[in-house]
């Protein structure tokens, strides 16, 4: 029974270094949790709640991850097609003289999209692997918003006002998932903390 209970810990402790998976670790506790120890069940019940809970903020943190690729890669996309649009009708002869000033503007802010939202996508996989980068992280996507409303400004009335508005709506659910991902982060680092002490 000890060498049983030894192996689980250091197993438990393999799972919360993701050496191992979710799955292969609940064989383990199964396999423990026959051994029939009233106050090893409690102790090993409570132990997988936890550790429960723990898998239940990676996945969600998965998730929050996808969804912040999806919105960053769309801007891009959105920003990345308008640049494209613009600089054929500049390289066309015949069309060049027809892109207007405020044309030729708008690819400098589709740019800078496309920049920003490159650097959300870097920052966040930062964030994953090194949690001091969450403040770096709020202050890039709080400037990002905060250009974005300087756009919004520039670009009202034009055609092209719908541009900065979805950007920045992008940069509030971005924000909005980052501070999710935080929040799991901080509650499973307590956790993982405990447990690393196994």
């Amino acid at each position: 029974m000890v060498l049983s209970t030894r192996n689980t810990a250091y197993r438990t402790k393999a799972y919360l270094h993701h050496e191992i998976s979710y799955s292969e670790l609940g064989k383990d506790f199964d396999k423990l949790a026959e051994i029939k120890n009233n106050s090893l069940s409690v102790n090993l019940s409570k132990i997988w709640k936890d550790l429960e809970h723990i898998y239940q903020i990676d996945q969600r943190n998965a998730e929050i991850g996808q969804e912040i690729k999806k919105l960053a890669d769309h801007s891009i996309s959105k920003s990345n097609e308008y640049i494209r649009l613009v600089s054929e009708k500049l390289a066309d002869d015949d069309l060049r003289s027809k892109v207007s000033k405020l044309e030729r503007m708008v690819i400098i802010r589709a740019n800078e999209n496309t920049s920003s939202n490159y650097e959300i996508k870097v920052l966040f996989e930062q964030l994953k692997s090194d949690f001091r980068v969450k403040s770096p992280m709020l202050s890039f996507l709080e400037n990002s918003i905060q250009n974005a409303e300087i756009g919004k400004k520039h670009l009202a009335g034009t055609p092209f006002e719908t541009m900065p508005q979805a950007s920045q709506q992008a940069n509030f659910r971005v924000r909005e998932l980052t501070l999710e991902y935080i929040k799991n982060m901080e509650a499973s680092l307590y956790r993982t903390k405990i447990y690393a002490l196994f």
